[in-house]
């Protein structure tokens, strides 16, 4: 697992959306360095990862979020 940069409670308050650091190396090209998650825990069961994809900066990542009503 990739550390983990930010996390907060998604408005919801359905889950947990963060921000995590991506392993590039071996890729060709410029590739983007966060990669973003929502993770669900319902009925306190194993944990749902939802991927929604990655970002090339910290701050994007986290608007990204603020614009979809995430948190």
């Amino acid at each position: 697992m990739h550390r983990i940069l930010f996390e907060q409670t998604t408005k919801p308050r359905t889950g947990t959306f963060q921000i995590r650091e991506r392993n590039t190396k071996g890729m060709k090209g410029t590739q983007d360095q966060f990669s973003m998650y929502v993770i669900y825990n319902i009925f306190n069961t194993s944990p749902i990862e939802y991927s929604l994809g990655s970002h090339s900066s910290f701050e994007g990542a986290k608007k990204f979020a603020r614009n979809k009503g995430l948190i």
